[in-house]
């Protein structure tokens, strides 16, 4: 179950399945709105409304407009050891279930299993899901997931350089006396995410920022597509 919150002329609250969850994440994809994931299972949805202005009809407005749906049991303790967990499960598919031995209940995937007390663990915090005696894992799993596998970062600037540090084959630069003589000031700032499919320099760190922020978008909207299904 999820919190929403829709933020437009005016802002509405209430709850979303886990279905109603997906079904306006898809919805969001299509129309291509701005869609991030979070490292808690929740995301954040970002897009802006244009209407005709209503005295004037070759004149628009432009409204920015927000959707954030925030699980109730919010995604805490995604460590390494939770995670092979939960990809052992998701791997199982349906040969994944709850079962009950010598009174405790167990998630069962063949011949293996999750042992009592990480079970329960995954399954208080919102990991994992009874779905008619199939253990599965639950929305904001799989988006804490997918953030945690493209968590960005960016590069503070190089600052003042030699000329040679930043590729300069010149050796032109600040022309004064003291400790900045023959130096250059480099913005340069790179951007990189966890799953290594970015790696970029950009001129200034606000457009490393930029770089992997969109990245983050691009990734979010393919893990809705390819990876959620009602």
């Amino acid at each position: 179950m999820f919190l929403f919150t829709l933020t437009q002329e005016f802002v509405r609250q209430g709850t979303a399945t886990e279905s109603h969850a997906i079904t306006l994440l898809r919805r969001a994809v299509r129309r291509g709105y701005d869609v991030e994931a979070a490292p808690d299972g929740s995301v954040a949805v970002n897009w802006t409304y244009r209407r005709f202005h209503p005295h004037d009809e070759n004149r628009t407005l432009t409204e920015p407009r927000s959707l954030t749906l925030t699980p109730q049991i919010l995604i805490r303790g995604l460590t390494e050891t939770t995670r092979q967990d939960l990809e052992l499960i998701q791997a199982a598919g349906d040969r994944a279930r709850f079962e009950t031995q010598s009174g405790r209940q167990v998630v069962t995937l063949g011949f293996h299993r999750i042992p009592p007390a990480a079970s329960a663990r995954l399954n208080e915090r919102g990991f994992i899901t009874d779905d008619h005696g199939r253990a599965r894992l639950t929305l904001p799993a799989l988006i804490a997931m997918h953030a945690q596998d493209h968590r960005t970062h960016t590069t503070i600037p190089q600052g003042w350089v030699r000329p040679s540090e930043t590729g300069h084959a010149s050796a032109a630069g600040l022309n004064r006396p003291g400790r900045r003589n023959g130096l250059l000031y480099s913005r340069t700032s790179a951007a990189l995410c966890r799953c290594g499919d970015l790696s970029i320099h950009a001129d200034t760190r606000d457009e490393a920022r930029r770089r992997a922020r969109d990245h983050r978008l691009t990734t979010t909207a393919q893990f809705i597509r390819e990876a959620l299904t009602t």
